[in-house]
């Protein structure tokens, strides 16, 4: 069974759609007063469009942010197509397409943003060959020779901030689900399996761009929504990962009732140590499907003794519901920006900011 980024793109309700990590995830009740201030016209807390449908990248389905750009990077990238790269003006709220040329042609699905050497990664999809570009556009350029392999597709991708390398968790390929961790090794040209403590996050795949959240003071990551795809055994958790030690640590148990989210876009916001989730697909059924999509924003304090989702109840203009979309923190602006994201049917293509209290 050989799954497709562009299989996502186009038919992710064949999967998520019925029909073709050591806390128990509460009730949508808000305890903390200041996750739900209503939503207002972008002047105060709440959702703001930014950048309506059409006015930018059309059909995007990867993203990466770049905190000291100040910049959101994003790209059409389908399978043995060649794409498109654009850069997100947090400054100034507008697209800029930049130049992209020699594009990796293959199962190419991902970006992430190496701001140590201000560049953008790709990498086959699976393990495999890695491509860089400069964040100010140019040629795409292989970063060594490696050989391409399809065990660990759709695997959670991030950049350590802790190694400075790519670093890949998870995955499937060939019927087997995996929960191993991989970085980059850009001097050596391949890919080192990083020995990681147990108990882990059990195997998985991930969807989406804000799969992994990092926080890159406190050198964590955060990822969770166990996915088998249609096979039994989908479920809502939470996980956080000590980047220096590779120590994992579960903050929210599994779970896989009303509750429960897979696809969900994950944001951390330093400046009040929150981590927010946007949308996702549920409720899960049985067998891993869920039929509805979500534009749900909820929010958890990672560092408390027991963590738990809280929902952050909303007025007014709301982006459409969605999954696998870009969730970003912009830290000058105390804010959320969220772009992209498959509806059920297609990609979207507006930019939403969402003030934080």
């Amino acid at each position: 069974m050989q799954l497709t980024r562009q299989f996502w793109g186009m038919a992710a309700t064949c999967l998520l759609l019925a029909g073709c990590g050591a806390e128990v995830i509460t009730s949508d009740a808000t305890t903390d007063p200041t996750l739900s201030t209503p939503e207002t016209d972008g002047t105060g807390t709440g959702w703001h469009l930014l950048a309506p449908k059409g006015s930018g990248p059309l059909e995007i389905n990867a993203s990466a942010h770049a905190p000291g750009l100040q910049a959101i990077f994003a790209a059409r990238m389908w399978d043995y197509q060649a794409g498109t790269l654009w850069r997100f003006d947090l400054r100034t709220n507008s697209w800029r397409q930049l130049t992209a040329t020699n594009w990796p042609l293959g199962k190419y699905r991902n970006l992430v943003y190496d701001a140590t050497n201000r560049r953008l990664l790709t990498y086959w999809d699976g393990l495999g060959q890695v491509y860089s570009i400069p964040d100010t556009g140019g040629a795409w350029s292989p970063e060594g020779s490696a050989g391409n392999l399809d065990q660990y597709y759709e695997a959670y991708a991030f950049f350590n901030p802790a190694s400075r390398r790519l670093a890949v968790f998870a995955g499937y390929g060939f019927g087997a689900w995996q929960d191993l961790l991989w970085e980059w090794d850009g001097a050596g040209s391949q890919w080192v399996n990083t020995p990681q403590s147990s108990p882990r996050p059990a195997p998985r795949f991930g969807h989406g761009p804000s799969t992994v959240a990092v926080d890159e003071g406190g050198k964590r990551a955060f990822l969770g929504q166990r996915s088998l795809g249609a096979a039994s055994g989908g479920y809502d958790d939470l996980w956080s990962l000590d980047l220096r030690t590779n120590t994992w640590r579960n903050l929210i148990a599994p779970d896989s009732g009303a509750n429960a989210r897979l696809g969900s876009a994950l944001a951390f916001a330093s400046r009040t140590r929150l981590l927010y989730r946007f949308g996702g697909c549920s409720p899960i059924g049985g067998a891993g499907v869920c039929s509805t999509m979500t534009n749900e924003l909820r929010s958890t304090r990672p560092g408390s003794a027991s963590p738990s989702w809280a929902r952050i109840r909303n007025a007014g203009a709301l982006p459409s519901p969605r999954s696998q979309a870009g969730l970003y923190y912009d830290a000058p602006r105390h804010r959320l920006i969220l772009i992209s994201g498959l509806d059920g049917q297609s990609w979207q293509d507006d930019a939403w900011s969402y003030k934080l209290p």
